[in-house]
């Protein structure tokens, strides 16, 4: 969704159905709330709550924000360090706000809402980090993409959308983090989509 003024919103599953897992150390390290933020979990309106977040300008004009990038890194953000020179490599070498935001919650396995306006970068604010995930369950636990079972699968409304999505995938794995990649959409033919699927992705994306 685009929208003039960002959002953010996460929950833990095990948080919302009280299972008995929800103290479990997480594997990926703490969360870190930035500085000045009601508590992320929460959805943090954009009049109140988001203003002291980012730092929006409340004098500026209609739309007006002076805070795209974000004051750190991506590995500031939880990028690993392979995931830093793939951006590095593609011309991302600061995240945005929305990206630094996302990435931890995201790479954590927490729900995430995720709003900004075009251009924001809001794709690769959970591609990345969905792409690291990916890389280390296949070196620590050898989870690969199976046929018929993809690792990540990404629904988008569109097919157009869709096409984006995965050119931004492939451009990752060209960048030195290979994985399988396709879509599926009306747009293309089913059997060449059937034999994708069938020879095993990590990542599918996808449209009704």
């Amino acid at each position: 969704a685009n929208s003039d003024k960002s959002r953010t919103r996460v929950s833990r599953w095990s948080d919302r159905t009280g299972a008995a897992d929800a103290e479990e150390e997480d594997p990926y390290g703490e969360v870190d709330t930035p500085q000045g933020s009601a508590r992320v979990e929460k959805l943090a309106e954009p009049d109140e709550a988001w203003n002291a977040l980012a730092d929006l300008d409340p004098q500026g004009g209609a739309g007006e924000r002076n805070d795209f990038f974000a004051p750190g890194t991506f590995s500031d953000a939880g990028a690993s360090e392979p995931i830093v020179r793939a951006l590095g490599s593609l011309g991302y070498h600061v995240p945005s706000r929305i990206q630094a935001l996302a990435y931890k919650r995201v790479l954590h396995g927490h729900d995430t809402l995720i709003a900004d306006r075009t251009g924001s970068g809001k794709t690769l604010a959970y591609l990345a980090p969905l792409v690291q995930r990916v890389r280390e369950q296949e070196e620590v636990r050898g989870v690969r993409g199976a046929p018929n079972r993809p690792v990540v699968v990404i629904i988008v409304p569109t097919a157009e959308l869709a096409a984006q999505v995965l050119t931004s995938a492939r451009a990752l794995s060209r960048a030195g983090l290979p994985f399988r990649s396709a879509v599926i959409t009306g747009d293309h033919p089913w059997r060449t989509q059937r034999e994708a699927l069938d020879g095993g992705l990590e990542v599918l994306v996808c449209t009704p």
